[in-house]
């Protein structure tokens, strides 16, 4: 049997079939391949962002952002360049660096526009304050409860941003006419700038519960808010002269400083009244009733007058009686200094004066009358050695029945007790003065009747370095006479003049007027800028700013006074 050739290429047909599904197999991996280079599959969304979506928003947001800090001129170089998959943290820590540098209401506009968009820019309470501070609403102090899981010693940005928050919001309420607590007002006066807080009192939003107990501007807002209540010696720190040139009128008045005259500045318009008064005075010497029912005013109306004033002792028993009593001693001492220094003819014709002065005062119905008839008997006795004299000098101080004196029943117990004294004086000298005998060594040596031998002693030592040898003489006599005297050796006693030491004196203060409300201190500052007026904004949006940078994992930034008592970062 012949057979063909055998055929070895004939593949069974199970395996041809293999081949070909594995050759489409490759052919659909490279086509794959080719698929995939030509659409290449997005990018995983990076940590921190829920879906695609709020990823891309939240890039936008930056973007956006970052242009906004360009615009404004300043860097934003890593937000601009980051990396695709920056993670949420990261971007929003990028946001907030790259806003920080702005003014800080803008860019808490800005991290407010992108909050939205960029998780985490701002803790849950600042984001709340973010949005009233750049509202149009009355901000308000919000609830803090939130951060219970912080505490103020570790979180330092929230704690500054809490307080510059609370003057914000205090001050927001106070330029809106709303009420606020006293010791609220307290923080602001010393926190915001002090232009600020002088249009604050000016406007009537600060009252006098404002003043802060303490610190550098307390003095001064006191001045502005209580003057009443600045201590004399506070008025100097504070330069408030006019307030000084007040409180001091009244007493520079009633101790009879003539130059208060010619300053009127500061003067209230009473004080000012009072110095027109004065002015007439001076230059007339006539003083009404007016003036003399003030006995504070005494001093100062004998000062102006020189001792001169018009108002008769007769019609006028206070003033006028005082003062013509006063001339007459004053002329009386004068006398015996000039006689003591050597100046005969001067001295002769003082005690003229005197004389006469006293005769034409004899006849007053007041105790000043009185006076002058005792200043009378003294000149008559004074230098008489004969005792011819004697009798008429008693007769000066004699009781008498005469209507044109006052009885002597009528005058002060001491007074009638220094008349008898004086009658009993004249009595032992009948027979004249014995030689070296001084009847009134006070008089001479020019100090008050029964001075303390201080005052006496050293009234003649200064007379003594300044006499010739018989004004010498005549001094030693009066000292010898008061020693005696002292001693209890002198009889007798010395002839008193006046009868009534104490009435004749300069008078106390008397119902001198009570100070009155004191004008505030004017304010020593401009009108605030519009920059001092924003400072509490500005401070509360760097607080919030602060808050993001901490929540964000920044350092914070200087420049934010988080203490509302102090006064280094509101000047």
């Amino acid at each position: 049997m012949t057979t063909g050739p055998l055929d070895f290429h004939t593949e069974p047909a199970h395996v041809s079939s293999s081949r070909e599904e594995a050759i489409q197999r490759e052919l659909q991996r490279r086509r794959a391949l080719q698929a995939g280079r030509n659409h290449p599959q997005p990018p995983a969304v990076p940590a921190g962002f829920t879906s695609r979506a709020v990823w891309e928003a939240a890039s936008h947001a930056a973007d956006a952002l970052a242009a906004a800090v360009r615009d404004a001129e300043y860097p934003a170089d890593a937000l601009v360049h980051r990396r695709a998959d920056v993670p949420a943290h990261e971007l929003a820590r990028l946001a907030v660096d790259a806003a920080s540098p702005l003014p800080p209401v803008t860019a808490v506009r800005l991290l407010l526009d992108a909050f939205p968009s960029i998780p985490g820019l701002f803790p849950e309470l600042e984001a709340s304050r973010a949005t009233e501070l750049v509202g149009s609403g009355i901000p308000t102090l919000g609830d803090d409860s939130v951060r219970d899981d912080f505490s103020d010693g570790a979180v330092p940005g929230l704690r500054a941003a809490d307080t510059a928050w609370q003057c914000h919001v205090s001050y927001e309420r106070l330029r809106r006419h709303l009420p606020i607590s006293p010791a609220e007002q307290r923080a602001l006066a010393t926190y915001l700038p002090e232009p600020l807080v002088d249009d604050l009192i000016e406007a009537r939003r600060l009252g006098v519960k404002a003043v802060p107990m303490y610190g550098t501007r307390a003095l001064y807002l006191l001045a502005r808010l209580r003057p009443g209540d600045v201590a004399d010696d506070d008025l100097t720190e504070l330069g408030w002269t006019d307030e000084r040139a007040r409180r001091d009128f009244w007493y520079r008045v009633r101790n009879g400083d003539v130059t208060v005259l010619d300053h009127r500045r500061g003067l209230d318009p009473e004080q000012l009244s009072l110095l027109d008064d004065l002015d007439r005075v001076k230059a007339t010497r006539r003083v009404p009733s007016t003036l003399t029912s003030q006995t504070w005013l005494w001093r100062m109306l004998e000062h102006l007058t020189q001792g001169q004033a018009q108002s008769q002792a007769g019609q006028d028993h206070g003033f006028g009686s005082w003062i013509s009593v006063r001339r007459l001693l004053r002329v009386l001492r004068v006398a015996h200094q000039q006689e003591i220094r050597g100046n005969t003819m001067n001295a002769v014709k003082l005690f003229e004066q005197v004389r006469a002065q006293a005769v034409q005062n004899i006849g007053v119905l007041s105790p000043a009358g009185w006076e002058a008839r005792n200043i009378a008997a003294y000149l008559l006795v004074r230098k008489d050695r004969s005792g011819r004299y004697v009798k008429d000098a008693l007769a000066e101080i004699s009781p008498g029945l005469d209507s044109r004196h006052l009885p002597e029943d009528k005058l002060p117990s001491s007074t009638r007790r220094n008349l008898d004294h004086n009658r009993a004086v004249l009595r032992t000298l009948n027979s004249g003065l014995e030689s070296g005998h001084v009847l009134n060594p006070f008089l001479v040596l020019g100090v008050p009747d029964q001075a303390p031998t201080d005052v006496w002693r050293s009234a003649w030592l200064t007379l003594r370095r300044d006499l010739d040898e018989d004004g010498e003489a005549l001094a030693n006599e009066a000292k010898d006479a008061v020693q005696a005297m002292e001693r209890g050796h002198a009889a007798p006693g010395p002839f008193l003049v006046p009868l009534n030491q104490q009435r004749w004196q300069e008078p106390s203060a008397g119902a001198m007027p009570a100070l009155g409300a004191a004008q505030p201190m004017p304010r020593r500052n401009p009108p605030a800028t519009a920059e001092q007026k924003a400072y509490a904004m500005d401070q509360a949006a760097k607080g919030l700013i602060n808050a993001a940078r901490h929540h964000t994992g920044l350092p914070v930034l200087t420049g934010i006074n988080d203490d509302p008592t102090s006064e280094g970062g509101n000047q």
